[in-house]
């Protein structure tokens, strides 16, 4: 892709209509696609540059179930940024845990160890610059 491809992409406006659960493919058009995390959060990806060539982050909504928790790990480049819509539960950054809730927000550099752990369960948004990739999770199992 050329400079200039790149550019013209990112002019243009991207609408995504919903698709949740009781919607069947067919009734709302969409091009998000749902997975597990290397970290096990369930994740519905927004915009990412798979889509969008030339975005230079991704957006998606993340979600941990009551009673579940993220393994530990590091992404060893991407700074992430967290926005919790719902639920309530734990962040683990470095060694210092904190209540997350509605409205709690988190910025993560690139290689800080982290988890989430949901008393209820979890939805938040996580924006990933650069974008989110498998390869760059390392996970601490330990």
């Amino acid at each position: 892709m050329t400079g200039r491809e790149v550019e013209t992409s990112l002019r243009q406006a991207f609408f995504i209509p919903s698709q949740r659960e009781g919607t069947s493919p067919g009734e709302s058009e969409t091009v998000t696609d749902s997975y597990v995390t290397k970290d096990a959060s369930d994740i519905v990806e927004i915009f990412h540059p798979d889509r969008i060539p030339g975005l230079p982050y991704s957006l998606a909504e993340a979600t941990v179930h009551a009673g579940k928790r993220t393994i530990p790990h590091v992404h060893t480049r991407s700074t992430e940024i967290y926005y919790f819509l719902s639920g309530r539960g734990t962040l683990a950054l470095g060694k210092e845990c904190h209540v997350v809730s509605p409205g709690v927000a988190a910025l993560i550099p690139p290689e800080t160890h982290h988890w989430v752990a949901a008393e209820e369960t979890l939805r938040f948004l996580c924006v990933c610059c650069p974008p989110y990739d498998h390869a760059q999770t390392l996970l601490d199992e330990n």
